[in-house]
């Protein structure tokens, strides 16, 4: 991995060039904040930030609070419900179970409208 010196300032104040280089960077890094990499190549933050909004639109990194990550092992697409919903059963319901089990009666118990509602015993 070359760095900002390595380049040339003059070079990597290019937008393409600098864009490249910033890529290498948090890919070769993992990850990389935007102060980080604006010392790194010689740029405001401001100019950083914009370049990874770029990047990360062109789908080549992922943009983070104050940064950005590689996309690699990141989960890009979510599993339906109806599949989550039949994994775990078991451990599911073991869960619910001891949920009721610390309810006392005469209490009240409100849920959200979310769908780990189910399985949930009667009691």
């Amino acid at each position: 991995m070359r760095d900002a010196t390595d380049a040339g300032v003059q070079d990597v104040a290019l937008p393409r060039r600098r864009r490249a280089l910033l890529t290498e960077f948090v890919s070769a890094r993992g990850q990389a904040t935007v102060t980080e990499l604006a010392e790194q190549f010689h740029v405001s933050t401001d100019t950083v930030r914009r370049d990874l909004d770029w990047l990360a639109t062109e789908g080549l990194l992922a943009r983070t609070y104050g940064g950005a990550v590689v996309l690699s092992g990141l989960t890009t697409s979510d599993t339906g419900f109806s599949d989550r919903a039949e994994l775990n059963q078991d451990a599911k319901r073991m869960i619910a179970q001891a949920a009721v089990d610390l309810i006392g009666d005469g209490e009240t118990v409100l849920l959200n409208g979310g769908r780990r509602r189910s399985p949930s015993p009667a009691r």
